[in-house]
Protein backbone atom coordinates (compact mmCIF):
# COMPACT_ATOMS: atom_id res chain seq x y z
CA UNK A 1 0.00 0.00 0.00
CA UNK A 2 1.24 3.58 -0.86
CA UNK A 3 1.15 5.58 2.26
CA UNK A 4 0.58 9.06 2.06
CA UNK A 5 3.04 11.65 2.41
CA UNK A 6 4.05 13.80 5.13
CA UNK A 7 3.12 17.32 4.65
CA UNK A 8 2.32 20.46 6.16
CA UNK A 9 0.79 23.86 5.81
CA UNK A 10 1.20 25.21 1.82
CA UNK A 11 3.30 22.62 0.78
CA UNK A 12 2.01 20.28 -1.42
CA UNK A 13 2.27 16.85 -3.43
CA UNK A 14 2.11 15.29 -6.75
CA UNK A 15 1.97 11.63 -8.09
CA UNK A 16 2.23 10.28 -11.36
CA UNK A 17 0.86 7.71 -13.27
CA UNK A 18 1.15 6.23 -16.24
CA UNK A 19 -2.47 6.89 -18.45
CA UNK A 20 -1.82 4.18 -20.55
CA UNK A 21 -1.31 1.48 -18.34
CA UNK A 22 -2.76 2.68 -14.81
CA UNK A 23 0.41 2.48 -13.09
CA UNK A 24 1.58 4.17 -10.54
CA UNK A 25 5.09 5.50 -11.07
CA UNK A 26 8.40 6.72 -9.04
CA UNK A 27 9.96 10.15 -8.77
CA UNK A 28 11.76 9.14 -11.60
CA UNK A 29 8.73 7.88 -13.78
CA UNK A 30 9.74 4.05 -13.25
CA UNK A 31 6.93 1.61 -12.82
CA UNK A 32 6.53 1.85 -8.43
CA UNK A 33 7.30 -1.37 -6.96
CA UNK A 34 6.34 -1.22 -3.27
CA UNK A 35 9.14 -3.98 -2.79
CA UNK A 36 11.86 -1.19 -4.00
CA UNK A 37 13.70 0.47 -1.22
CA UNK A 38 14.24 4.46 -1.52
CA UNK A 39 11.40 4.50 -4.10
CA UNK A 40 9.22 7.79 -3.88
CA UNK A 41 6.13 7.38 -5.31
CA UNK A 42 4.98 11.80 -4.19
CA UNK A 43 7.36 14.14 -4.70
CA UNK A 44 7.24 16.84 -2.01
CA UNK A 45 7.30 20.94 -3.15
CA UNK A 46 6.96 23.88 -0.95
CA UNK A 47 4.35 25.42 -2.84
CA UNK A 48 1.18 24.78 -5.95
CA UNK A 49 3.40 27.08 -8.24
CA UNK A 50 6.66 25.19 -7.81
CA UNK A 51 4.75 22.09 -8.26
CA UNK A 52 3.39 23.18 -11.37
CA UNK A 53 7.00 23.90 -12.86
CA UNK A 54 8.02 20.55 -12.04
CA UNK A 55 4.53 19.38 -14.01
CA UNK A 56 5.52 21.99 -16.89
CA UNK A 57 9.05 20.97 -16.85
CA UNK A 58 8.72 17.19 -17.49
CA UNK A 59 4.81 16.41 -19.18
CA UNK A 60 6.11 17.31 -22.93
CA UNK A 61 8.72 14.65 -22.44
CA UNK A 62 6.51 11.46 -20.34
CA UNK A 63 3.23 12.43 -22.82
CA UNK A 64 1.49 9.27 -21.31
CA UNK A 65 1.79 10.85 -17.88
CA UNK A 66 -1.46 12.24 -15.52
CA UNK A 67 -0.10 14.10 -12.55
CA UNK A 68 -2.29 14.67 -9.63
CA UNK A 69 -1.47 17.54 -6.76
CA UNK A 70 -2.46 17.21 -3.03
CA UNK A 71 -2.52 19.31 -0.47
CA UNK A 72 -1.50 18.86 3.09
CA UNK A 73 -5.10 17.54 4.03
CA UNK A 74 -4.67 15.37 1.06
CA UNK A 75 -7.61 16.96 -0.78
CA UNK A 76 -6.73 17.02 -4.68
CA UNK A 77 -5.81 20.33 -5.67
CA UNK A 78 -5.41 19.83 -9.49
CA UNK A 79 -5.56 16.85 -11.91
CA UNK A 80 -3.20 17.09 -15.10
CA UNK A 81 -3.90 14.80 -17.92
CA UNK A 82 -1.39 13.32 -20.03
CA UNK A 83 -0.09 15.80 -22.60
CA UNK A 84 -1.46 12.88 -25.54
CA UNK A 85 -5.03 13.87 -24.29
CA UNK A 86 -4.72 17.29 -25.44
CA UNK A 87 -3.50 16.46 -28.61
CA UNK A 88 -6.51 14.95 -29.53
CA UNK A 89 -9.55 14.97 -27.52
CA UNK A 90 -10.78 11.40 -29.56
CA UNK A 91 -8.28 9.74 -27.23
CA UNK A 92 -9.59 10.23 -24.56
CA UNK A 93 -13.10 8.39 -25.20
CA UNK A 94 -11.09 5.65 -26.88
CA UNK A 95 -10.21 2.59 -24.90
CA UNK A 96 -6.17 2.20 -23.55
CA UNK A 97 -6.48 -1.10 -25.62
CA UNK A 98 -7.25 0.34 -29.20
CA UNK A 99 -4.43 3.02 -28.73
CA UNK A 100 -0.92 2.57 -30.35
CA UNK A 101 1.79 4.26 -28.93
CA UNK A 102 3.37 5.17 -32.44
CA UNK A 103 -0.05 6.20 -33.56
CA UNK A 104 0.11 9.59 -30.53
CA UNK A 105 3.49 10.10 -29.64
Amino acid sequence: MIEKPNIAGKQVAIIRVDYLTGHVLDDEFNLYNAKSENRNVYSIFESLDIAKAYIDKFRFTHKTIEFCIYDSSYNVLEYIKAVILERDDKLSTVPTKNIKIKDII
